[in-house]
């Protein structure tokens, strides 16, 4: 299955929109104004995309959709897969697991037009396998799913701190304006967390094979 489901804040699935591109969609963030970012990956094709989701029925239609950077070469193994991306207003931020020792995650900072601004290396245990990532205004928020953590960055993605998540396997994450929000794979519900990954609430959107999740502040978007 690949789509992008919307839900209220009750878990209410509003919308499901099937994607017109044959492939698996990982992170989302929402940009603004009906847009999205979205990682796409197919083989070992791995973008960055933009697209703009026209909700007016429980269907959907995609106005635009736009290739902001690509990450792999035609017949080159990838190094970095990418799998979440969160926007600071300004410039796209995508979090990926690597495959070489010992590097244990790569984050790209992307300008609207794919130039990559900076890399930030990511130190730690090998094999670390991050999924999603958001940014509160302060602070970069990244889920890693071999060790059960939520990591805390700085702007720099220097680390502050790692706390234990409330459930294994967990993949998406965004931030509402007030709090932080991550999804769980093994039953695809959404968690709202404190800074100290203490649960504050939980929904079950029933919307299985959850991967990433955005809001735009009401509802959630999720890729599947």
């Amino acid at each position: 299955m690949a789509d992008i489901t919307k839900i209220d804040k009750k878990g209410n699935i509003i919308a499901s929109f099937p994607m017109s591109l044959v492939g698996n969609y990982k992170g989302i963030c929402y940009i603004g104004a009906g847009y999205f970012a979205i990682i796409f990956t197919r083989g070992r094709d791995l973008s960055l995309y933009s697209i703009r989701i026209d909700w007016t029925d429980a269907t959907g239609r995609i106005d635009n959709i736009k290739l902001i950077k690509a990450f792999s070469e035609p017949g080159v193994a990838p190094t970095s897969y990418p799998h979440g991306v969160c926007t600071d207003g300004m410039f796209f931020y995508v979090i990926c697991q690597e495959t070489t020792i010992p590097q244990s995650g790569r984050v790209f900072k992307i300008d609207v037009n794919g130039n990559t601004q900076k890399i930030y290396h990511i130190s730690g245990a090998s094999h670390l396998r991050f999924r999603g990532i958001t940014f509160n205004g302060k602070y970069f928020f990244a889920t890693e799913i071999k060790e059960n953590e939520l990591w805390q960055f700085d702007q720099e993605f220097n680390l502050i701190k790692k706390v234990s998540l409330p459930e294994n396997l967990n993949r998406g994450a965004c931030f509402d304006g007030v709090n932080l929000w991550v999804g769980g794979a093994t039953n695809d519900d959404l968690y709202c967390l404190d800074y100290q990954g203490n649960v504050k609430n939980q929904i079950s959107p029933s919307a299985g094979n959850l991967v990433g999740v955005a809001t735009d502040g009401k509802d959630f978007y999720i890729t599947q």
